[in-house]
């Protein structure tokens, strides 16, 4: 057997299951049709769910032609933003779609930029047979598929991704996983996201295992959901974002177990964003009762930009966790202490061996572009042969991130925009410097949040903002905005009123939350001298206490990071430590 699609993760009844035969039949049918309608090298939005996306997908590969996974298409303005920008850089000519989507699509199209792509529902075709099909001869070096980076965004940027970098990385990620053909891959995450597709579907495919899909959507309204597909597929690989296993630790019900049986699986693979220790334990803990291994627990690291996997923490043991000073942590600087030490501290998981036989990376000095030694926190370089070859239609982007060269006269490497450290051989994110958001899962744009405030309320509509992220001293990242308020009503109520409508026009358009929102007087927001935005220069100032704050909202571990950063930068604090 090769893929199951699970219409329901809690009933079988529904499933459609491919042996490899019977997958590779269905691609050579559906690539032959896309061939009597399109020219090798074309790319094609491919917007479907569980099986039909498969074929779907799988049948732009077999036809040589460029497959686009699509997220849903939403009724938010900035969601038809950001897919009519990806259209018009695919300039794509067709859509594959599952016939019950086909019409929805037709209806919801407006200012997408689908109504310029012919909607090919793969059901209603009259598909050639296999034996149609004409081999294209695609090479290593040939595209994919494009990956468009997901966030909020109007212009996401494309990650082709080649058939070399698809070999490349499923190999190694079967290596870091540990896992053999024997194994069954799974869970909900989406096809339009690099963890879904590559690390969920492709790579047990390439390598001859099997897995199961259940829709993203099911998990998000039933969390259990997901932990009882597990159990009844067999599943022994499966892998989410953090928020995923707060979110199960949070709202699964010890009725919603009743019978199920997590001892399948052994790599739970936490990914995509900041993986908080606390969470990893309190999930390793919660589902200990349902037969889940402490040692199940995964870390890792990665991103589009290198195909997906870059690293994982060794299979069948916990991952390292190091404490480390928190203050220090928040000026870059990697200082494990002990629980006696009487700082407060951040837990910080290790993701996995810093070198290994598909990446060589490097930990820069960003600014000097100095090789940093190991126990110094730099800005993570990558290359190697799942490093793709830049961005889609973007040469000059792709040249800064690309191509990057060392002090020392290294070239090739990628540019990930990631702070980490290299300690004891294990590498731990400790933060970014590119301006993104990653929240859920999820990149979001800096600017977007700003923008979006601005017009949330009079008295922010000609001041600035600056949105950031702090990481609370359970290791959670929390979103912050500072934004200049400029009115003669200073009063509280009205200084309220402004940060309730900041959050419920954040909410609305991004569906997240704003655990911190500061209005300061206008000035305050540090920009440069040709104006642009100074978001690391913002945050450091309020860490500091060096903005005119009228009026801050702050969830309880910001206030808790807040007061410990402001005792621990007073006078003869550093000395005592």
């Amino acid at each position: 057997m090769a893929l199951v699609a699970c219409a329901d993760p809690v009933d079988a009844t529904g499933d459609t299951v491919f042996t490899y035969a019977e997958l590779d039949t269905e691609a050579r049918r559906v690539a032959a049709g896309l061939q009597r309608e399109l020219a090798p090298g074309s790319r094609v939005l491919v917007r479907a769910e569980g099986a039909e996306f498969v074929r779907g997908f799988l049948g732009c590969l077999y036809a040589g032609m460029v497959a686009v996974p699509l997220p849903p298409i939403s009724d938010n303005r900035r969601h038809r933003e950001r897919m009519a920008a990806v259209v018009a850089d695919t300039q794509a000519d067709v859509v594959l779609v599952s016939a019950e989507d086909r019409q929805r699509i037709a209806d919801r199209t407006r200012d997408t930029g689908l109504e310029a792509a012919r909607p090919l529902a793969l059901t209603e075709m009259e598909l050639p047979a296999a034996e149609d099909w004409k081999d294209p001869s695609a090479g290593t070096s040939d595209i994919a598929f494009i990956q468009y980076t997901s966030g909020s965004t109007s212009r996401p940027k494309g990650v082709p991704v080649s058939h070399g970098n698809i070999l490349g990385n499923a190999a190694h990620s079967m290596r870091m996983t540990g896992a053999t053909r024997a194994d069954r891959w799974g869970g909900w995450l989406p096809m339009h996201h690099d963890f879904g597709l590559v690390y969920q579907l492709l790579t047990p495919l390439v390598m001859g295992a099997s897995t199961a899909l259940m829709d993203a959507s099911a998990f998000l309204r039933r969390p259990y959901s997901w932990l009882r597909l597990i159990h009844r597929c067999g599943i022994t690989v499966s892998g989410g974002p953090n928020f995923a296993y707060d979110l199960c630790c949070r709202t699964v019900t010890d009725e919603q177990m009743a019978g199920v049986d997590l001892s399948s699986w052994s790599s739970a693979v936490n990914g995509s964003e900041p993986i908080s220790a606390a969470v990893m334990a309190r999930f390793a803990e919660r589902f200990a009762p349902f037969g889940l291994r402490p040692a199940a627990m995964t870390a890792g690291y990665g991103l589009a930009e290198g195909t997906v996997c870059v690293t994982l923490s060794p299979p069948r043991v916990p991952p390292t966790v190091t404490r480390v000073d928190a203050v220090r942590l928040s000026r870059d600087e990697f200082v494990p202490v002990g629980p006696d030490a009487g700082v407060e501290a951040r837990m910080l998981v290790g993701c996995g061996p810093a070198h290994t036989d598909e990446f060589d990376l490097r930990i820069v000095d960003p600014a000097s572009l100095r090789v940093r030694a190991d126990g110094e926190v730099g800005e993570i370089w990558l290359r190697g042969p799942s490093v793709v070859q830049g961005y889609w239609q973007r040469e000059e982007e792709s040249r800064e991130s690309f191509d990057a060269t060392t002090a020392e006269g290294e070239g090739g490497f990628l540019r990930t925009g990631d702070l980490g450290v290299v300690h004891e051989g294990q590498l731990y994110i400790t933060g970014r410097i590119k301006e993104v958001l990653v929240v859920n899962g999820r990149n979001l744009y800096p600017h977007d949040i700003e923008e979006v405030a601005r017009e949330s309320h009079p008295a922010l509509s000609t001041g600035v903002g600056a949105a950031f992220t702090a990481f609370s001293l359970d290791g959670a990242e929390q979103v912050v905005l500072v934004h200049e308020y400029q009115s003669t009503d200073r009063g509280e109520t009205a200084l309220a009123e402004a940060v309730s409508r900041i959050r419920a026009r954040v909410a609305a358009e991004f569906a997240v939350a704003l655990p911190g929102v500061i209005l300061v007087r206008r000035g305050q927001v540090r920009r440069t001298s040709s104006g642009k935005i100074q978001r690391a220069g913002t945050r450091q100032a309020w860490l500091e206490g060096a903005l005119r704050v009228l009026h801050q909202d702050l969830s309880e571990p910001l206030t808790r990071l807040l007061a410990r950063h402001r005792t621990a930068s007073e006078p003869g604090e550093m000395t005592r430590r």
